[in-house]
């Protein structure tokens, strides 16, 4: 299937992109969310992780593929586990960014995501991905933590600390290092504390710099500062603030020189106009003809209304005589019925 990968900068949206083509997938173009003010690093958000937006857009050139961003205006007013459909919510965000997307690459059917254990935000992506019509791909889904963390780090998941908030973690000690470098720390907090080892209960978020995805180049993180929100003796919370980074490229064996090149400098970045909205599919109308056993001519037309909600069939029936009679003016719907979707 040709896919749409949902990357926040985090290693899981990264892990899981190797994974779709490791399955045979085909990744054809990224789908990221940022906030409105691109000086924020978070925002209260039961969905996105937003820390280190400002690298993501170099995915594009690293993985030479087009990225797609939004900026998030929505917020979590829909709180409930299951999600039903709600005007001014982030997961409208999500929906507005993935039909834009869908809308200027039809052929993709699946949509790739991250999610691990947050049923909260695996059922928003599965609804999202129903309405259209995609498939919901999530590979890591429900894997065992620390064997999902090894894995990461085997295949070259280069991933750093953004966000610490959990006790054993220090925003000036471990922000900016690796998992690589904290993955006996996190077991070890894990085994005192109960910690979750990939950062599943907000322990900390990551950036990736690196990974099997990133073919045309990798990200050098050159300066940050440390931004406290909370100075919690205990579990301080604080996040890494990119300052300065720059891309180096790789050279590879099956893209050299000038067509490596060209790759990158094709890559694009494209943000989705706060107004777009979806075009609405003009109605669905078929023409039945034939003779009925009274050999009198009729006419059928069947118009299909189709919605997230509902699906309205409204049946327009008419004998020659009758259009005859009525000197060819439409016929009225005689039937109509409507079935939850």
């Amino acid at each position: 299937m040709k896919v749409v990968a949902l990357v926040s900068g985090g290693k899981d949206s990264c892990f899981s992109m190797h994974l779709c083509e490791s399955h045979g997938h085909q990744v054809v173009a990224l789908a990221n969310l940022l906030p409105v003010d691109s000086e924020v690093d978070e925002l209260d958000s039961y969905m996105y992780q937003t820390v280190g937006h400002q690298l993501v857009a170099a995915y594009a050139t690293c993985t030479g593929l087009p990225l797609y961003r939004k900026r998030i205006t929505g917020h979590s007013s829909s709180q409930g586990l299951s999600y039903d459909v709600s005007s001014g919510d982030e997961v409208e965000d999500l929906y507005l960014l993935l039909a834009y997307i869908k809308a200027r690459h039809p052929d993709i059917t699946a949509v790739a995501s991250g999610a691990i254990a947050s049923d909260y935000q695996r059922l928003r992506v599965e609804s999202v991905c129903s309405r259209l019509g995609c498939v919901s791909l999530a590979y890591l889904w429900h894997q065992p933590q620390d064997h999902l963390l090894s894995d990461m780090i085997a295949n070259n998941i280069e991933a750093v600390f953004v966000k610490v908030a959990a006790i054993g973690l220090d925003p000036h000690k471990h922000l900016g290092k690796s998992i690589r470098q904290l993955q006996s720390h996190l077991r070890r907090l894990r085994d005192q504390f109960g910690c979750n080892v990939c950062g599943e209960g907000g322990e900390y978020e990551t950036l990736t710099l690196d990974c099997p995805a990133f073919k045309y180049g990798h990200i050098v993180l050159d300066d940050w500062q440390v931004v406290l929100h909370s100075p919690d003796s205990i579990a301080p919370v604080g996040v890494l603030h990119p300052s300065a980074f720059h891309i180096q490229h790789k050279r590879t064996a099956h893209d050299p020189g000038d067509q490596q090149q060209q790759q990158q400098s094709e890559s694009v970045v494209i943000e989705v106009p706060q107004d777009w909205q979806p075009q609405q599919h003009p109605e669905d109308v078929c023409s039945v003809n034939g003779t009925s056993q009274q050999q009198q001519g009729w006419h059928v037309d069947l118009k299909v209304l189709e919605s997230a909600q509902h699906m309205q069939i409204i049946a327009s029936v008419e004998t020659a005589a009758a259009a005859a009679a009525a000197g060819g003016a439409a016929a009225e719907p005689l039937t109509a019925a409507e079935t939850a979707a």
